[in-house]
């Protein structure tokens, strides 16, 4: 039987457990009654193995947002985890360009973090 490639797809999932500042242990959402308990990585361009975050301020998002997720798969392990960005709801408002209206965008919480470490930063 072939093996099913999840990757570049968007999922829903269910938080179960923060493990670190950039990993959280999730059931994922397959459709038609399937689910997959695994951990998620959380993706950050030109990372170096180190945490995007703080367990406290990535628990505070989830949280927010009943521990409900959206995940997009950009990378699947043979050990079952993952990397991904993720989605809790949290929006922010940028102006068109061509007006002065504005328009909501999703953010992802890998973003959150990263400016949330970036103002720990210049403190």
């Amino acid at each position: 039987m072939k093996k099913t490639n999840y990757t570049n797809h968007k999922y829903s999932a269910e938080v179960i457990k923060v493990l670190n500042g950039n990993t959280i242990m999730a059931r994922i959402d397959l459709g038609f009654n399937k689910t997959h308990e695994c951990a998620i990585g959380l993706f950050e361009p030109d990372s170096n193995e180190h945490s995007i975050g703080s367990v406290e301020k990535l628990t505070e998002i989830l949280q927010s947002n009943k521990n409900q997720i959206d995940l997009i798969v950009l990378k699947e392990f043979n050990s079952g985890g993952v990397i991904g960005t993720i989605y809790a709801g949290y929006t922010d408002v940028y102006p068109w360009y061509d007006s002065m209206s504005t328009r909501p965008i999703m953010v992802s919480v890998n973003d959150l973090l990263i400016e949330h470490a970036a103002k720990l930063e210049n403190i």
